[in-house]
């Protein structure tokens, strides 16, 4: 593999960051309007009326007929205009201009019949509307520019085919509430040079482009406000200042709801998103955008969220239901939200992060990672879903999170890494985690429930650490395919088949781990390695421990074995040494066969079911120092094959301490063996060399030989046993 081992996985800084550059948006106030200076007055109730320049004497006058002039306001001037009065302009200028002073017009209706032109141009001052209408051929009936306050209220604004309804440049300010804006062939509302606008209240309806278009540093506030029909709700971009959205509804809306790009930012909150047929929300080029108590209705396999190229996303929406993606370099943080009914995906150098969220109800992979993206997954809940899924380079880290009934709870692979912490992993119907070719690091921990494998690791390198792999239907821990497993104080444990399987030239490591009560083996090596360490096997209904295969190898050191069948089965050419272990209470303790090798030192035995501690059989070769076997119900040792002893104590048994029967040789050195119920050795058939030994007190003879036996006795001692020392029968 190409991960090393002590790599540890570098995860995306926490979501805060996002936070704090994307705080709470100012509202400022609307503009206030001063009226001062004099106070000039225009009444009328023609419906058809052109408006003469200011006279001399300072009265305006309006004149039924067809003269072609218009409102000009300048610094100092006053206006209160009131009555419905319809205002059309014939010639190739505005109907009205404000260069400065203060405006309010009451019960207009605008309406700019010639080409090109606006009705209303601001170029400064203070301007106010009430209850008027706004119209225009081919160009936006209403610029605004030059640092100008106009205010909307109860007003109508309408586009054209080719224009927008307001166009807002220069550092201008405008504030509509309550007003219906409508009916445009590119965008309703267009703000670019630093401008601000308002939309409190409003209808905005029947759009062919965006509802609002922000750029170059502008900037608008919506609240309580419905959009409905065009291609998108807010397109911001060119460095638009924060945007705010509060209390509003999209309807119908073709692409995105907000799109942001070039650097744009906004903030959303109480709104509802509908099932758009693109990415309710779009983010691209740097943009950022924070999604607060949101709502989105999903729409099948439609994607609710995109982020692309060093975009951010911060969302503590209240139900995020579709699909969320997110490329590039973007990054994705959600925190307390409902994410459900579309599998979230993450590609390139993307970095996705959930916190206090609950993700359910989809059959695809909850979350998905490709590339060498990254995923924080932190106190949250996965449920009812495909689970987690990483095929690449990518990274994930759960954190204090639950993942549960899902297809895998975790299924990762293609080179990547992984860390998992303090979470549960519950009822998955394949398996809890299923690992190829990655680095992975698992600490406190519960996988359990699976109707699979617990934990499948293939070619991968991985850490446990204080884990518990418990109730697994297949079994606990499945290590394949030059997998690399380090196990410490952990627990595997009543697993419906077997605790662990190590197979195809893979290694575990363990140190303080607990095996205990499964269905199966404890633990199955194949062809791998082990190294095993101050460990427990205990009540494993099969073996404690299995070994076959030419090249396995381990090590078993200052280990317990208690309550298995047999607590250690070792066959098939594997080779393995037993070091400072005691075995009680097993069915045999160790089981040899066929050409495998077993190394035994300075371990104790006593009180296996079946009353051998160790089986020597067919082919297989055992070696045992310094070690005690005591309380056998029939031998410590029966042999069938090659064993090897020295410096032993074998005491107690319930009939012979050693058997030798067909097939056995070997020699027994150095020993002792004393208080057997029958003979300290009792040599059936074989070759046995039986050589400075201390055999003693035994109920029948120290030394009993077969007729068929073919043993060499040689320089015991021999002393005290009931009916001789030793006995060749004839």
């Amino acid at each position: 593999m190409a991960q090393n081992l002590a790599t540890q996985p570098q995860f995306p800084e926490s979501a805060t960051f996002v936070i704090q550059e994307a705080a709470d948006l100012p509202h400022p106030l609307p503009p206030k309007i001063p009226i001062t200076g004099t106070r000039q007055q225009i009444m009328g109730t023609s419906i058809t009326a052109e408006i003469r320049a200011i006279p001399s004497n300072g009265l305006f006058t309006i004149f039924p007929g067809k003269y072609q002039e218009q409102i000009e306001i300048s610094d100092t001037t006053t206006l209160i205009a009131t009555s419905l009065i319809e205002v059309t302009n014939y010639a190739n200028l505005p109907i009205v201009i404000v260069n400065g002073g203060s405006v309010i017009f009451q019960l207009f209706s605008f309406h700019q019949t010639v080409n090109n032109v606006p009705a209303i141009l601001i170029n400064g001052g203070n301007v106010y509307f009430e209850s008027c209408v706004f119209q225009s051929t081919n160009f936006s009936p209403i610029v605004v520019r030059g640092r100008a306050n106009v205010f909307f209220k109860n007003c109508e604004l309408n586009g054209t085919p080719t224009s927008p309804c307001l166009t807002s440049w220069d550092n201008s300010v405008f504030y509509c509430e309550q007003c219906t804006v409508q009916n445009s062939g590119t965008d309703l509302v267009h703000l670019k040079g630093y401008s601000i606008g308002y939309l409190i209240q409003c209808v905005s309806s029947n759009v062919r482009q965006a509802h609002a278009k922000v750029e170059e540093h502008a900037r608008i506030f919506i609240q309580f406000t419905k959009m409905s029909n065009g291609d998108y709700g807010i397109y911001a971009s060119s460095d638009a200042q924060p945007q705010s959205f509060k209390n509003c509804e999209f309807e119908q809306i073709h692409k995105n709801c907000i799109f942001l790009t070039e650097k744009a930012q906004a903030q959303c909150s109480s709104t509802l998103f509908p099932a758009s047929l693109k990415s309710a929300v779009k983010c691209r080029k740097f943009s950022r955008i924070r999604l607060c108590q949101n709502s989105f209705i999903p729409q099948a396999g439609r994607k609710i969220i995109s982020l692309f190229d060093d975009s951010v996303v911060y969302s503590t929406a209240d139900d995020l239901a579709g699909k969320i993606k997110a490329k590039g370099n973007a990054r994705f943080a959600s925190v307390q939200s409902v994410l459900h009914e579309g599998g979230s995906e993450v590609y390139d150098s993307a970095q996705f992060e959930v916190q206090n969220c609950t993700i359910q109800t989809t059959t695809s992979p909850a979350i998905s990672v490709h590339g060498s993206a990254s995923l924080l997954v932190s106190q949250s809940q996965i449920a009812n879903t495909g689970g987690l899924f990483c095929r690449t380079t990518g990274r994930i880290h759960l954190f204090r999170s639950i993942i549960q009934e899902c297809e895998n709870g975790l299924d990762i692979g293609g080179s990547g890494l992984c860390q998992i912490t303090n979470c549960q992993i519950q009822s998955s119907s394949k398996f809890g985690i299923y690992a190829q070719n990655v680095n992975i690091t698992i600490s406190n921990t519960i996988v359990e429930l699976s109707k699979l494998t617990g934990v499948e690791m293939i070619n991968s390198i991985s850490t446990f650490e204080s884990c518990s792999l418990n109730k697994n239907l297949g079994g606990g821990l499945a290590v394949r395919k030059s997998a690399y497993v380090i196990f410490n104080s952990g627990e595997i444990s009543q697993n419906s088949n077997f605790g662990s399987i190590i197979e195809s030239n893979s290694f575990i490591s363990t140190m303080n781990t607990k095996i205990d009560a499964n269905a199966g083996c404890g633990l199955i090596f194949v062809d791998s390695r082990a190294k095993l360490a101050e460990s427990y096997l205990i009540n494993n209904n099969d073996n404690g421990i299995q070994f076959e295969g030419e090249t396995t190898r381990a090590v078993i050191k200052n280990s317990s074995f208690s309550n298995n069948g047999a607590a250690v089965y070792n066959s098939n050419k594997a080779k393995i040494l037993v070091d400072s272990c005691a075995f009680t209470g097993n069915g045999i303790s160790i089981e040899a066969i066929t050409n495998s090798k077993t190394k035994v030192v300075n371990s104790q035995f006593s009180n296996s079911k079946d009353g051998i501690s160790i089986f020597v059989r067919e082919e297989a070769r055992v070696n045992v120092n310094d070690s005690t076997f005591s309380d056998e119900s029939k031998a410590a040792i029966l042999s069938m094959a090659n064993l090897n002893m020295s410096n032993t104590l074998v005491k107690n048994c319930g009939s012979s301490g050693i058997v030798c029967m067909s097939g056995s040789y070997g020699t027994i050195e150095k020993c002792t063996i004393q208080n057997n119920k029958k003979n300290g050795i009792h040599v059936i058939e074989g070759k046995t060399r039986i050589v400075d030994n201390v055999i003693e007190s035994n109920m029948n003879y120290g030394i009993l030989l077969d007729k068929t036996a073919e043993a060499d006795v040689q320089t015991n001692t021999l002393q005290n046993n009931a009916q001789g020392d030793v006995k060749k029968q004839e």
